[in-house]
């Protein structure tokens, strides 16, 4: 990379943490360029207005969470639901969150360990200044946080709705990240349905119904994680063919001896309402069988006709 091309680069980081931190208005050349230790000139020369320099920025945003995504699926040692595991790591501050029976997940991936070289930050809960502080000019080239790709989305998403083209970078990069999914016929559906609940946390937090500090928010990163390390287990959902995503089809039989056996039937619970379904469902074959075999007329035909009884004939007496 030569220096031209560094010097663009650290422009388009720094301008990301500020967005992310004070919004896209705040992304302006001048506090740009006072925070990446660069001239207004300097800023100029690669972005001659706001509007090329948020076009620009928005497009590398996306290209570097794509390429951060990409790095952990190659680095994952473990060959299934790499997707779902990258996007929870971009998702979530804690890589190997504890169950929701508070056992630990063993995970061990080269991308945790690589995180914890190269990402020694603190994790508070709430948005504070040593997470999100902007850049220093000698900062080194580190991965995307969390807390960054989750502020700059929604930055994002607020300038959309009145700049419906800012979005586009990012919806290429999505077309992108998704045919590679629904070109798994195994895994892609179930990493994808992950996705789409990833997509509406966000959505929450852009509506304010949750955010970070809200215990809520690592109760659902605890319960995806678990679904994803436990393989999701079959019954949960649906497994698709890209062909014809419409279409569910049931798991072979070499498909059900490596994900186990199937999920344990309702009459093993405890639950007294539990065992009371299942025995109401075990008797319906039996009462429908029942009613099948008396001869009952459907409720839209009519009555048959009874047929007349003869009136009996006097005798008349001649």
């Amino acid at each position: 990379m030569n220096k031209s091309q560094a010097t663009r680069e650290k422009l388009c980081e720094t301008a990301i943490e500020i967005a992310a931190r004070e919004g896209l208005a705040a992304m302006t050349l001048d506090n740009v360029a006072r925070h990446a230790g660069v001239s207004k000139g300097g800023v100029t020369y690669h972005f001659p207005s706001k509007d090329k320099l948020l076009e620009a920025v928005v497009e590398h945003f996306g290209e570097r969470l794509e390429r951060l995504v990409l790095e952990r699926v190659a680095n994952d040692p473990h060959p299934r639901h790499r997707w779902a595991r990258a996007m929870l790591d971009c998702t979530f501050d804690e890589p190997a969150a504890a169950s929701s029976t508070g056992a630990k997940t063993s995970r061990p991936t080269a991308v945790n360990e690589s995180r914890s070289r190269h990402h020694q930050s603190p994790q508070p809960s709430s948005l504070g200044a040593s997470r999100l502080g902007v850049r220093p000019a000698d900062w080194p080239d580190q991965m995307l946080e969390p807390l960054i790709i989750e502020r700059f989305f929604l930055a994002v998403l607020a300038a959309a709705t009145t700049q419906p083209g800012v979005i586009a970078p990012l919806r290429a990069v999505g077309h992108r990240v998704r045919e590679r999914l629904l070109a798994d016929p195994r895994d892609g559906f179930d990493q994808l349905l992950l996705w789409l609940a990833l997509d509406g946390l966000l959505l929450w937090q852009f509506a304010g119904l949750i955010d970070r500090a809200d215990p809520l928010f690592a109760q659902v990163g605890r319960e995806l994680r678990a679904r994803v390390d436990a393989g999701f287990p079959p019954g949960l959902m649906p497994t698709t063919t890209p062909d014809n995503n419409a279409s569910l089809r049931e798991p072979s039989r070499s498909e059900r001896a490596e994900t186990g056996p199937p999920l344990a039937p309702v009459a093993a619970s405890t639950d007294p309402l539990a065992r009371a379904a299942n025995a109401e469902e075990s008797a319906a074959p039996g009462r429908r069988a029942k009613r099948n075999s008396r001869s009952v007329l459907p409720a839209h035909s009519d009555p048959p006709a009874v047929p007349a009884r003869p009136s009996p004939r006097r005798n008349r007496s001649s």
